[in-house]
């Protein structure tokens, strides 16, 4: 054979062989456009299934806040409410102020849908003392899951049997939203779940929509009036806060670094400034107005 002849054959050859190789080059290409298309069609039809799951949970916000001014009985506010929870998964709430140490909750819940059996427990124990979420909601203003409480609260054996306790009635988690009434009260809404809840940023905004707009009607009706701005500077709040926690006024000094007689008259104008005659009613009138929080 001729070397003419034997390029030709090789050039043929070659030539075959590129064009099977780009064929394949093609069809591996056009393999991984369809596998794209395929992983990128379920992510979107994923999100559109979430939203369509979202959307209905935070229209439903909207229209109880659009709504709620008009709803003139706690009943009526109630059902409202409930049914605006539901859409999120929420099983079961309850709204209500922070009780004092080993005090009742029951006169400060004004609305509850705990199960009834767990609710009685929870009063009847005082077990708010003790309670993760009531004790992180009493030092915080911002909502938050029950599982992010810090593991520090969980410390007492006992804020442990409660949260297990809790499970055992159905509530596994929940979100809380710490709030303020109009006379200076605090207290939080708490919504359990019968599984953990992974809220997005516009259900948690929507949640708080919520919350803030169920309380706030509550508080209309009972004719709450807003409080008087701060009465006490923040110098006066510490000693305040450090006499209530048991200290002398000589720890206080201590602890803030201030002269023994400088505690003392902070004392004295905040007796003053209160109209009241000793320290204890001081911090007593203080944690009813908000201005301090019991430790």
């Amino acid at each position: 054979m001729s070397p003419v002849h034997r390029g030709a054959g090789a050039t043929c050859i070659r030539a075959q062989t590129d064009s099977y190789t780009t064929g394949g080059d093609v069809g591996a290409r056009h393999g991984y456009m369809l596998r794209r298309d395929h992983r990128l069609a379920c992510t979107q039809r994923c999100r559109l299934a979430c939203v369509k799951l979202i959307v209905p949970a935070i229209e439903g916000a909207v229209a109880f806040a659009e709504t709620c001014e008009r709803l003139d009985t706690q009943e009526t506010i109630a059902k409202a409410f409930e049914e605006a929870v539901r859409a999120f998964g929420l099983d079961h709430y309850i709204v209500t102020g922070f009780p004092p140490p080993a005090s009742p909750l029951e006169p400060l819940v004004i609305l509850n849908a705990w199960p009834c059996e767990w609710y009685q427990r929870y009063d009847k124990n005082h077990y708010f003392d003790d309670d993760p979420v009531g004790q992180f909601a009493l030092r915080q203003t911002q909502p938050f899951r029950w599982s992010d409480v810090p593991g520090s609260f969980n410390a007492l054996r006992r804020s442990a049997v409660i949260m297990e306790e809790a499970k055992a009635f159905g509530l596994l988690d929940g979100y809380c939203i710490p709030l303020h009434s109009p006379s200076g009260g605090r207290g939080a809404i708490a919504l359990a779940a019968r599984h953990a809840t992974g809220f997005s940023a516009p259900e948690r905004a929507a949640l708080h929509v919520l919350a803030l707009t169920a309380f706030g009607r509550f508080a209309a009706l009972k004719g709450e009036v807003a409080a008087p701005g701060p009465r006490l500077s923040r110098r006066e709040r510490e000693v305040l806060t450090w006499i209530a926690a048991g200290k002398s006024a000589w720890e206080v000094s201590c602890i803030l670094s201030i002269a023994e007689r400088t505690v003392i008259a902070h004392l004295e104008n905040v007796r003053r400034r209160l109209d009241v005659a000793n320290t204890l009613q001081a911090v007593v009138t203080c944690i009813r107005l908000g201005e301090i929080q019991p430790f």
